[in-house]
């Protein structure tokens, strides 16, 4: 794991990883199940855990296929390498980058208009149904999402985040895990030390401080 060494210690292992999608469509095909074959004697040979993603966005058709893909590699992890699912990442954003996430107005409407919630209800419910019901499930989003005014999370009618969030906790309770993507290289106070212009040992450890 990067900078988890210390002195002369090796690094620590690995024992965490996030999965964003199973498969893709514009990857070969032919590849896909010696990819996962690989990926999850990975995860078996260091004992890890995993946190599994699945789409929700502008296409019902690529969300379906998506899914698929992602309840075949599920089964090949195993439940003992199951950290969580994650089902859609980073929905307040769609709106922000409409060129390139390929949005329109059509897909927000729809989207925030019943989409999103029922898309969510429907992979917890096939999720459960494969024998996971007692696993973790989440929506991750970002930074953004916290930037809520009159309400606790981001909520305009182009990016309904705390209605979606209020829906899905209230539904799952204390099975649905918040779930943050923060990002410390978009952070516009993180400089490189003083006097340099190469080391950023002060940014990296507040990068990396979790208390």
């Amino acid at each position: 794991w990067p900078y988890s060494s210390k002195a002369q210690a090796p690094a620590e292992k690995m024992r965490s990883l996030r999965i964003f999608k199973a498969w893709a469509p514009e990857w070969p095909a032919h590849k896909r199940m010696d990819a996962w074959h690989n990926l999850v004697q990975y995860i078996q040979q260091n004992n890890m855990k995993v946190l599994v993603g699945t789409s929700i966005g502008c296409s019902a058709d690529y969300d379906h296929q998506d899914w698929q893909w992602t309840k075949e590699l599920i089964r090949m992890i195993g439940r003992e390498h199951l950290m969580g699912l994650a089902i859609g990442n980073e929905l307040e954003i769609f709106h922000r980058f409409r060129k390139e996430l390929n949005v329109d107005d059509a897909c927000l409407d729809r989207l925030w208009g019943g989409y999103a919630w029922k898309r969510f209800k429907k992979v917890a419910q096939e999720f459960d149904a494969m024998g996971f019901s007692d696993i973790p499930i989440t929506s991750v989003f970002g930074g953004l999402a916290l930037a809520g005014n009159s309400s606790t999370f981001y909520d305009i009618p182009e990016a309904r985040v705390n209605s979606f969030l209020a829906k899905v906790s209230s539904a799952y309770k204390d099975r649905f895990v918040f779930c943050f993507n923060f990002y410390p290289y978009f952070d516009p106070h993180l400089e490189m030390d003083n006097y340099t212009e190469h080391q950023c040992k002060g940014a990296l450890h507040e990068s990396l401080c979790w208390e």
